[in-house]
């Protein structure tokens, strides 16, 4: 599904002048990761499930 919203939508950014997008995938959604490269994006920094929990002020009790 992801596919095809980017494949119409990309051309329409680029109509309007945008020339940089930012699309943001959890390294260990690796089906995501899979399409957004297959869609020609870059990975320019990692963050893990942790790290984006902590980030966002989730905390996980335990370890």
């Amino acid at each position: 599904m992801a596919i095809p919203i980017f494949q119409y939508s990309i051309p329409y950014l680029k109509e309007m002048g945008i020339k940089q997008y930012l699309l943001e995938v959890l390294q260990h959604n690796t089906n995501a990761v899979s399409v957004s490269r297959k869609l020609g994006f870059e990975t320019t920094r990692e963050c893990s499930l942790i790290a984006f929990l902590k980030y966002m002020g989730i905390h996980i009790k335990g370890k």
